[in-house]
């Protein structure tokens, strides 16, 4: 469906086995990217295909993954014709001569690539060479903070790397490939994890030009490597305003990404409900404008689906209507209507609670502490917003216990990272001493 006359050809970028060039599709207008590669990595060719055109027949496009066109042959090269995006972060990071991108942009960029690795996920494809050269950005003017996936030429069904021959990049691929261990599609979230710490600093988190020094570094760091966020933070030259809470969960939500054991590494989903993403952290930060700055970039790297059509790269209509529209954004769950907050009750009232009220909420929520520890769970995160009034007009007061999103079975309170806020927070937390259900108590 592509003319293509060696005239036009204007190569605008160099890659290590290809070249990509600006085009322009002479049927609709549209400005492609059409990558070129030798036929003689066929086998590699024909490999990236296949995931491409599964990719675009799943009709992805709110999933932050390059739109494909098609594929065609021209000369001695392989053509794979794309929508054409701006800058590679790599490129933006050294234009910028080392200067990070900030905290709030940073959140964005990685909810994007979170979603696009669930969907790669779900598909059953592991990208295997996540790296800020295959991470793009949009059109600025109309996507400021929007980002595309992209470079699938090394992709992969997930139950067939174990017999693919994954390139090793310092600074970026998972140690397991290093070591030759078994494989499965945590190894992107690794490589997730050393992107967003190379925007966080603006310099590569670990040497990128020795494997022996790569694996010294992974070694010596061990995935509770960033337990010291003081070193971490003086790496970084981060543009104010900057909050401390803010640095604090996304050095935790790294922590989790980047765990030496892949079966430990936090899932894209689980990631995409943490703290740092979410920005439930930030509801009682003093800088009213941080907040409200985080949340216009979030909100403006939404999808607009009608803002994101190419007629020449869009999936058939017939197609679209028989795959199911699929959104990995978010996980929606149901509940009973209750009231309001402790929090929002005692801020309304503006007077502290009578003792026989809290007599009453304190044997209620100690009869669901008790609940839960018959259950073997720990809440880890009680505090006055977590607990929520039935009718704030009746008499006794009755409440619930709310909140279970960093919940989790007590034997598994020591591998797990716990962010509670500080007023709330049992000393053993701070202390790093070993932890059981009575940090719920010490909340209460």
């Amino acid at each position: 469906n592509t003319k293509v006359e060696s005239k036009q050809i204007l190569v605008s970028h160099y890659r290590k086995f290809s070249q990509i060039a600006e085009c322009r599709n002479e049927r609709t207008g549209e400005i492609l990217a059409i990558k070129f590669v030798k036929k003689k990595f066929h086998s590699q060719n024909r490999r990236e295909v296949r995931i491409l055109k599964q990719l675009k027949s799943l009709n992805l496009p709110k999933c932050y993954v390059v739109n494909f066109s098609e594929c065609f042959s021209y000369q001695d090269r392989t053509c794979f014709a794309y929508e054409k995006l701006d800058s590679t972060f790599l490129e933006l990071v050294l234009a910028a001569n080392g200067k990070p991108v900030h905290l709030t942009e940073i959140r964005a960029i990685a909810f994007q690539m979170l979603v696009a690795l669930g969907a790669l996920n779900y598909a059953g494809i592991t990208h295997a060479n996540l790296k800020p050269e295959n991470i793009m950005t949009m059109d600025g003017l109309s996507h400021q903070y929007g980002v595309k996936l992209i470079g699938f030429s090394n992709s992969a069904k997930t139950s067939e790397l174990c017999d693919l021959k994954i390139p090793l990049d310092c600074g970026y691929t998972a140690p397991e490939v290093f070591l030759d261990c078994p494989l499965d599609e945590s190894l992107d979230i690794w490589s997730l994890g050393c992107t967003l710490a190379f925007l966080f600093l603006g310099q590569h988190m670990s040497p990128v030009d020795c494997e022996y020094q790569y694996m010294s570094e992974v070694k010596k760091t061990d995935c509770n490597n960033l337990t010291d966020l003081n070193d971490f933070l003086f790496k970084s030259n981060q543009p104010e305003p900057i909050a401390y809470d803010d640095t604090e969960a996304f050095i935790d939500l790294l922590r989790k990404m980047l765990n030496v054991d892949p079966a430990l590494r936090i899932k894209p989903a689980d990631a995409l409900k943490h703290p740092f993403i979410t920005m439930t952290h930030l509801r009682y930060i003093s800088d009213e404008f941080y907040l409200t700055e985080s949340q216009r970039i979030m909100k403006e790297c939404q999808f607009r689906e009608e803002e994101n059509t190419y007629s020449s790269l869009s999936t058939p209509s017939s197609k679209r209507e028989q795959t199911p529209d699929l959104d990995f954004s978010f996980l929606y769950q149901e509940f009973e209507l209750l009231d309001q907050t402790l929090f929002d009750y005692l801020k309304k009232r503006g007077d502290t609670l009578k003792v026989a009220e809290l007599r009453a909420i304190a044997q209620q929520i100690l009869v669901a502490l008790s609940a839960l520890k018959q259950l073997g769970i720990t809440h880890t995160d009680l505090k006055l917003d977590n607990i929520m009034l039935v009718n704030h007009e009746e008499q006794p007061i009755k409440v619930k216990l709310i909140d279970f999103g960093f919940a989790c079975e007590t034997e598994t309170l020591k591998e797990k990272g716990i962010l509670h806020n500080l007023a709330y927070r049992a000393p053993e937390i701070t202390l790093g001493l070993p932890r059981d259900e009575a940090i719920d108590t010490w909340s209460l």
